[in-house]
């Protein structure tokens, strides 16, 4: 079989030596409802004090080992995107963005619902580089989103709600 490489407990000098292999992301048992919290309040605390963040988690919270800077770039990109859709609707009702997991069938989920302005009917589109439909968009969120889920063998689910907005699941496979 292939040797495993001794792994460091030094930092990695990110673009150094690049030539020399590429490093796999650490991988942690991160606990979700650290994670989920922090970037929500992180959300509300910053740019967008206006919206009603949510975060709704079952107990025990499901564990996932992944990545957790790269999950929580997906989660940041996500909950963007909400904050921009419900920006960009007529309604009058205050912005809500309700964050939630579960686990069961061998997946852990994550899912972002939003009461903004829903997906466009080609919502598969908007996962490729450069794709938007916001006027000061760059179209790489979703794609960053799209990567990073691959990166974990998980799946990114698209769909608008019935009454409105959208529902953006984040699929892992369980450990």
């Amino acid at each position: 079989g292939a040797s495993r490489p001794e792994v460091s407990d030094e930092p990695i000098e990110r673009g150094l030596d690049a030539d020399e292999g590429a490093v796999a992301p650490p991988r942690d048992q991160v606990q979700m409802r650290v994670a989920l919290h922090k970037t929500g309040d992180r959300m509300q605390r910053s740019a967008r004090p206006e919206i009603d963040y949510r975060v709704e988690l079952p107990q025990p919270v499901p564990q996932l080992t992944c990545d957790p800077g790269m999950i929580t770039q997906a989660l940041t990109n996500i909950l963007k995107n909400a904050g921009e859709a419900i920006d960009a609707r007529s309604a009058a009702t205050p912005g809500q963005i309700r964050v939630s997991a579960s686990a069961g069938d061998g997946v852990v989920r994550i899912m972002v619902e939003d009461n903004g302005e829903g997906l466009p009917a080609d919502r598969q589109r908007l996962t490729e580089p450069y794709v938007t439909t916001r006027s000061k968009g760059t179209g790489i969120g979703l794609a960053i989103v799209k990567k990073i889920m691959e990166d974990h063998a998980g799946e990114l689910i698209m769909e608008n709600r019935e009454g409105g907005g959208a529902r953006v699941i984040l699929a892992f496979p369980s450990d």
